[in-house]
């Protein structure tokens, strides 16, 4: 009996420890998206500020400076580019989703 119970409570804990570890997974992706937005945020106000100011040498500057960056993080400039755009999206999404559940949740709390 003693032995079945300590079985029990090793796959318990091997599944404990296994959900542990997606959570942290998933935190690590989440704010590996929120790095990689702030990054695409900051990248287009740069190319918006240089569209509208014109200011000489900064083009250049940003091509080097983003494709750099780019390369840092396992892209070309096109594919940092187009990252940008989904990982944007899909970071605002989960940004609501949570922000809806926090919604929830004090609608709840008020409620008791």
């Amino acid at each position: 009996m003693k032995i079945i119970i300590t079985i029990l409570l090793l796959i318990g804990s091997a599944n404990v420890y296994c959900a542990a570890n997606e959570d942290i997974d998933a935190l690590l992706y989440r704010f590996s998206q929120a790095k990689i937005t702030e990054s695409c945020r900051l990248f287009n106000q740069l190319l918006k500020t240089q569209s509208t100011k014109q200011i000489d040498g900064l083009s250049e500057f940003l091509i080097d400076f983003w494709t750099a960056e780019a390369e840092k993080q396992g892209y070309t400039l096109e594919d940092f580019a187009k990252e940008c755009v989904t990982t944007t999206n899909n970071y605002t999404e989960f940004l609501q989703a949570m922000e809806s559940i926090r919604e929830r949740s004090e609608k709840n709390v008020k409620l008791q």
